[in-house]
């Protein structure tokens, strides 16, 4: 039947319109069903946008954190941190490469330089959970600058609470913010946080550490008073 219709157009007056017509219909069609299956050439500026930090690590890089996964497990720190810092070099704002870098140098007792990654995650990350600023709120402790460290502690007890509520974190974040408070020799408010520690003990092992210098600081308070 449609071989019919078109012998028929085709031997109207108006055959050479009639083919030419059909011939663009052919070509235009053709040209679709070709692009359809193709990935656009262009991207909108939005697209970028959206793209996740994942999305700009390479192959290579993939593998070398893999290694560096490996050596921190081995406790090879140093060879971890050449890793890391290649990684950095073409991921400069992800904000994870920092961390565990940073989390290699508390490793090794360079505070200062564990201190500049994780400002960096910070300001990469200003919402992330408690996590930077417990690890750098550790640095400043061993650096014994216990009112930065308390400021830190109580900073990531605050993104906790707006965030995941892990109970291991608020453990963590509570147990050494009070041990800071004890060192500054503020026994209240350092007691209140070995308190509180304990509520969210979740079973870690740490829970008989805590209890031993809350036991230890009633001794502390009751000489206080003495």
């Amino acid at each position: 039947m449609r071989r019919e219709v078109v012998a028929f157009q085709l031997r109207s007056p108006h055959k050479y319109a009639l083919l030419s017509l059909i011939v663009c219909a052919f070509v235009s069609s053709t040209t679709v069903s070709a692009n359809a299956g193709s990935p656009a050439k262009s991207r909108s500026p939005g697209d970028n946008q959206s793209r996740t930090q994942a999305d700009f690590v390479s192959v290579k890089t993939k593998k070398a954190l893999l290694r560096a996964e490996e050596l921190e497990a081995l406790g090879e720190y140093r060879q971890a941190i050449v890793l890391f810092n290649s990684a950095v070099q073409e991921n400069p704002n992800n904000a994870n490469l920092y961390e565990r870098r940073g989390k290699c140098y508390i490793n090794l007792n360079e505070f200062d330089k564990a201190i500049a990654d994780l400002n960096r995650v910070i300001k990469l990350t200003p919402e992330s959970p408690g996590n930077p600023y417990l690890h750098r709120g550790r640095c400043y402790q061993k650096l014994n600058e216990h009112s930065k460290a308390i400021a830190d502690f109580t900073s990531g007890i605050d993104s906790e609470e707006h965030g995941r509520k892990k109970q291991t974190k608020f453990f963590s974040l509570y147990m050494a913010r009070g041990r800071s408070y004890e060192l500054l020799g503020q026994y209240a408010k350092a007691m209140k946080d070995y308190n509180r520690c304990l509520e969210y003990k979740g079973g870690t092992t740490d829970s008989g550490t805590v209890k031993m210098w809350r036991n230890k600081l009633y001794k502390k308070m009751e000489q206080s008073q003495n």
